[in-house]
This record gives C-alpha cells, structure tokens and sequence, in this order.
C-alpha cells in the first residue's frame, strides 16, 4: 500500500487532549487518589481512541489498495477520519457498488473484529465488566489495574465506534454502505443518493432537536457569529456530527434531484 500523507487534524488533536484531561480528572475508575494510575490511564485511552480510528482508516486504506485504487492520504479529525483517494481514481460518488460497499463496510467491520477478539481472549476474567467500569457505577477498587480498564474500554470503544459507524446515514460509512446496496440493486443513481439524503437529515434534526436545549437562540441573536460558535460547542462532538449530518442530507438530495432532472 502507498500512502502519501498521514495527518491528525487539529480537531483530532483536540479530541484526545480533552480525552485525556476528561480521564485524569475523573474519579470512576477508582484511581483518583493515585495520580500516576490516572495518568496512565488517561494515556492508555488516548491511545485506544488514535489507534482504533487508525485502525478503521487503514482497513478503507488497504482494501482501496486491494481493489485497485491508489490512497492519497489519510486524516484524522473529530467525528473519525477520512481515506482520501489519488486524483483520477474516483470517490464513493464514481466507483462501483461493489467496490464502494467493500471500501465502506470494512471500517466498522475492523472495529467489530478487534472487539471480538480482545473479549475473546481476555473476558475469562470477571474483572473484565464492560458497564460497570466504563460507567464507574460498579465496586470497582485499585485493585483492578490499568490494563483491566484499557482492554475494557478497547472493547468498548472499538464495539461504539464500528456499530455506529453502520447507521445507514451520511457521512458515516452505514450510509456509504446503503447507497453502494441502492445503486447495484435499482441502478438509479439518484434513488442511491435520495435514501440516505433522507435518513440522513431526518436523523441530523432529529438529533439537533434532542440536544436543543444546548442551544440559545437569544444567544446566537445578540452575540453574533460568537454566539453561533458558543452554541456548537455547547451542543459537543455529537451535536456536530448531527450538523454534518444535515449538511450531507442536504448534499445528496440536491444530487438527487439534479440526476433526476
């Protein structure tokens, strides 16, 4: 596999800096009292959280390689990351179903794979609870250490991040996925994009509605384009991705009606 560039966006970093503040000042994993376990452990979830999406990012990289199409670069940003291709080898928009499903569903499928396998292999041990330490909400003690909670919380995030990943929406690769199924199935380009266009702004306002109490109308009105930047932070990384969402939806039902017409 050839890979020209390899970046972590800015937004990424972000994200395991406030990955890692988050752990270290949290008292649910029973460390608080011991500042050098809390560093490790805040370290230890960063690093679960880089390699799982680098992991993901590389399982579209190679199968990309595998099916002929020569990868550009790969970044890294909040919601994930993104596998760009070479100029002239296309996008999910111009390749086949075929290639696109298998490019799309591997991500998650990745994800899943390594959850699997690391419960597979250390989940004969009862201190190995995925919702009683990832919540906090267990009888857990100092005596569980570090690498107990990091294999739990790999299971657990590489589980979220690949189940997620398959909801049938844009951007995620679900939507990739139901769009390369709609193509080969109707071979109407624009039923492919008008689906997913639909789930996707459905799901995108659907989740803004849930999370509106995050946002201040009065706020954004009086400050401005400060007060517009104030409100998405208030609505966190997953009122984000439901904007992206909506934005998306948008993209692919005015590409459906442009192909219909």
């Amino acid at each position: 596999m050839q890979l020209s560039r390899f970046e972590v966006g800015f937004s990424a970093k972000l994200v395991m800096v406030w990955i890692f503040f988050s752990n270290f000042t949290s008292s649910a994993y029973g460390f608080e009292i011991q500042s050098f376990p809390n560093i490790l452990m805040s370290l230890g979830m960063v690093g679960v959280f880089f390699l799982s999406i680098v992991v993901h990012e590389f399982s579209h990289a190679i199968t990309m390689t595998l099916l002929g199409i020569k990868v550009k670069k790969i970044k890294l940003m909040f919601f994930g990351g993104y596998t760009q291709a070479m100029e002239g080898h296309g996008d999910h928009d111009t390749w086949p179903p075929f290639k696109d499903f298998c490019i799309s569903f591997v991500g998650p499928l990745s994800n899943i794979t390594i959850a699997l396998i690391l419960y597979s292999v250390f989940w004969d041990n009862p201190v190995y609870r995925v919702i009683e330490i990832v919540t906090g909400t267990g009888n857990l003690s100092n005596q569980v250490d570090v690498g107990s909670h990091l294999i739990t919380y790999a299971v657990f995030f590489n589980l979220l991040v690949g189940v997620f990943n398959l909801m049938p929406v844009l951007p995620l690769d679900g939507g990739h996925v139901l769009r390369a199924i709609l193509l080969g199935f109707f071979k109407r380009k624009w039923i492919a994009h008008l689906i997913p266009g639909m789930l996707s702004l459905g799901a995108g306002l659907f989740g803004l509605y849930l999370l509106s109490s995050n946002l201040s109308l009065s706020t954004i009105i009086n400050q401005g384009i400060f007060g517009f930047i104030g409100s998405l932070f208030d609505l966190g990384v997953l009122g984000l991705i439901c904007l992206v969402m909506v934005i998306m939806g948008i993209v692919s039902l005015r590409k459906s009606i442009m192909i219909r017409n």
